[in-house]
């Protein structure tokens, strides 16, 4: 694990080591101006075919559904897919992990894409099985 001082330094540290490692290179913000932040470094990684793997905290379901205005919210009838719908650019797929029984097999099928989304919502982040399969499904290793 590598730690960064801002969102887009750790973008650029996802794509290094995609780059020298030739596995998928992952980070993890938060929901809001931190997935944004990380977007050009993103965008380097797509347009130079580099596997990287944008992992993104997100509120959680019954915020959204309730449209509450918490941090970093737009507008008056808050849209917390905003900033995903965003970043829709920059990738080439994306998966939301609202559920921890199934998304172990969703990260199993679609973490050898690049420029690849996981938004994890903070509910489904307390699970400890979900921590250990994503970290054996993409392969994390402390460096």
């Amino acid at each position: 694990m590598v730690c960064n001082a801002n969102e887009l330094n750790a973008a650029y540290a996802a794509d290094g080591y995609a780059r020298t490692k030739d596995v998928p290179g992952v980070f993890v913000t938060t929901h809001g101006v931190g997935e944004l932040s990380a977007l050009n470094g993103v965008m380097g990684s797509l347009s130079e075919r580099q596997r990287v793997i944008h992992v993104v905290g997100q509120t959680l379901k019954r915020l959204q559904d309730n449209h509450m205005m918490i941090h970093h919210s737009v507008g008056t009838h808050v849209d917390h897919q905003l900033y995903n719908k965003i970043s829709k650019f920059a990738r080439l797929g994306a998966a939301e992990l609202w559920d921890a029984e199934s998304a172990p097999a969703e990260i199993d099928v679609r973490h050898h894409q690049r420029a690849f989304f996981f938004v994890l919502t903070a509910s489904t982040a307390y699970y400890p099985q979900m921590y250990g399969r994503m970290r054996a499904s993409l392969h994390f290793h402390a460096t």
